[in-house]
This record gives structure tokens, C-alpha cells and sequence, in this order.
């Protein structure tokens, strides 16, 4: 008699291997070749999921205060963005951060970053090539430095494991952020670097209310928090899509903790305060590469 416990370990095997299988043949095609591939899917994307399409619209009439017509045709242009977003995490392993692919547009603001002496956090969003944020290692830290990501786990543990596996690629530590405070306290207490995902909801328990695109959004706090334990700088950036290539888009203002005024709640709301208007200065920057199709603005 089959072991049922035995038989879903070898399905999950299964599992792993067909998405290493198939993110492998992907990647190997290129980022041109994936941009193309993503215009088909975005296409896809946008004629089957009308829910999605239809918030996506409203999130931008309503956020960047625009003509209907004109939050359609961004709205319709991101979700080749988002579909470009996805197969760029099969990209991952094939990529190198270096021109002429890449290029940044604050080449002292980046030499701060990695000089050292004082640990990084680095705060983004689902912006432009995020899932590329982990071809980072050794461009924003020193390699002899941790480099490492805070994520939200997927519910599929095979998936998840996948998803792990192609993030830290290039060496990043991967941290679930259920139980992130430790790991990324241990890691700025070296030096090290740490990337947070800013830009999406958050549970009432993790999050301040702050005004975002014009409207009050749930902005989660441990990053600042943490950066201010850890007495962390804060560098936000982004990856954006450029021509053919990608732009490393880092804001030249950086935040040191250390300077906040006020008692440890009105020093977490300003770290929050900052790296929430530095995500909406790089959304404005390239708003059709943002995930509009999220519900951001939950009541």
C-alpha cells in the first residue's frame, strides 16, 4: 500500500522540477524575447480578469487624476507590464546588473550606498522590474556584505520554494516577513543590506494610515521600524523599463534615522512618511509600470 504522506512528496518534486523546467527555457530566451512574449499576456491578462481591469482603471483616474480615457490606456499598458514582471522572475538567474542592459541614474548616490559603515534599507515596490531587484547583490551592497529581501510567502509550498530559490540566485537572503525582525536586525547589526516591498497593503496591526497618491492608504511600518533600530539608512529605488534595456533609478534623498526628532512612534511615522512620498515620486516617473491592478486603497 502507498504511503498517501510519501506520494504528495513525490508529486511536490514533480511540481518543482516542471517550474524549474519550464522558468529555465524561459529565461534562457531573453529579456527581449520576454517582452514580447509579455505583450501576448498582458493582453490575456487584460481581456479575462475584467474585475481586475475595471480597478485598475478607477486606482488611476482616481489616484493620478486623469481623463477615463487616459487611466485606460495606462491601465492597458501596465498589465503588460505586470505580465512582464512575472516572466521576469525566470529571468532572474540569466541576468546581470551591468551596462549595457543596465544603466543608473545616480552613480554617487550608489557609490554611498556600497561604500559601507553603515547598514541599508532599501525601500521599493511592485514597480518597473521589481522581481530583478534580486540581480542587486554586489551592485547596491558589497559582496562581502549580506544582501537580503523581505517577501510575503505564497500559499503554495511548492511555489513558494520556487520563488525562493530563483530571488536568491544571486546570493540574497530571502526572510519571510511573518518573522522577519530578527534576521534583519541580525543583518543590519553587520552591515548589511535589507530590500522591502512598501507599496502594498498592509493588516491594521502592521500599518500607519498615510496619505498615498492622494488618498489615505494602509503603509506598513517595519521597515521604518526597523531601520531605526538597526540605525539603518533608508535608500529608496527602483528598477525601471527603459528602452531595451533597464534603468537602476535611485532617489537622491536618503533617510538617516538617526536625525528623526520626536518619541520612537512619531520617528516610526516620519521613516514610514518618507519612504511612502519616495514611492509615489517613482510611480509618477513611469506610471503604466506600476501594479495598479491591486487594491490599495482597502478601507
Amino acid at each position: 500500500m502507498t504511503d498517501p504522506s510519501a506520494e504528495r512528496t513525490f508529486m511536490q518534486r514533480l511540481l518543482y522540477t516542471a517550474l524549474r523546467t519550464a522558468s529555465d527555457a524561459t529565461g534562457r530566451l531573453g529579456h527581449k524575447n520576454l517582452r514580447r512574449i509579455a505583450m501576448g499576456l498582458g493582453a490575456a491578462l487584460w481581456h479575462s480578469l475584467p474585475s481586475r481591469r475595471a480597478l485598475a482603471i478607477r486606482n488611476i483616474r482616481d489616484h493620478l487624476s486623469v481623463p477615463e480615457a487616459e487611466a485606460k490606456a495606462i491601465a492597458r499598458e501596465s498589465f503588460n507590464h505586470n505580465a512582464l514582471s512575472f516572466l521576469e522572475a525566470a529571468f532572474i538567474p540569466y541576468c546581470r546588473c551591468e551596462a549595457p542592459l543596465f544603466t543608473c541614474d545616480a552613480e554617487n548616490t550608489l557609490s554611498t550606498m556600497k561604500a559601507g559603515g553603515r547598514p541599508v534599507v532599501v525601500s521599493t515596490g511592485h514597480l518597473g522590474a521589481w522581481e530583478l531587484l534580486a540581480t542587486l547583490h554586489g551592485v547596491i551592497c558589497p559582496m562581502d556584505k549580506i544582501g537580503s529581501a523581505v517577501v510575503r510567502r505564497y500559499g503554495n509550498q511548492v511555489f513558494n520554494d520556487f520563488m525562493i530559490r530563483q530571488r536568491g540566485f544571486h546570493g540574497n537572503q530571502i526572510i519571510g516577513h511573518r518573522n522577519a525582525v530578527m534576521p534583519v536586525l541580525r543583518i543590519l547589526r553587520q552591515q548589511g543590506t535589507v530590500i522591502f516591498l512598501v507599496d502594498h497593503h498592509t493588516g491594521s496591526s502592521e500599518s500607519l494610515r498615510i496619505p498615498f497618491l492622494g488618498e489615505e492608504a494602509a503603509v506598513n511600518m517595519g521597515p521604518a521600524l526597523l531601520a531605526i533600530r538597526g540605525k539603518a539608512l533608508i535608500f529608496p529605488l527602483c528598477i525601471l523599463r527603459k528602452g531595451e534595456g533597464y534603468l537602476l533609478h535611485i532617489e537622491p534623498d536618503v533617510l538617516d534615522p538617526i536625525t528623526l526628532e520626536g518619541n520612537n512612534d512619531a520617528r516610526i511615522r516620519s521613516a514610514a512618511t518618507f519612504y511612502t512620498r519616495a514611492m509615489e515620486r517613482m510611480i509618477r516617473l513611469a506610471p503604466e509600470q506600476w501594479f495598479w491592478m491591486h487594491n490599495r486603497w482597502k478601507k
